[in-house]
């Protein structure tokens, strides 16, 4: 579970880089 967690984290951090304006919507 700690693991996909992580990885769920990090594909959030890479899409936030992609599009800034993901994380607000």
């Amino acid at each position: 579970l700690l693991q996909d967690d992580l990885t769920q984290a990090v594909s959030r951090a890479k899409r936030v880089v992609s599009d800034p304006q993901g994380i607000r919507a």
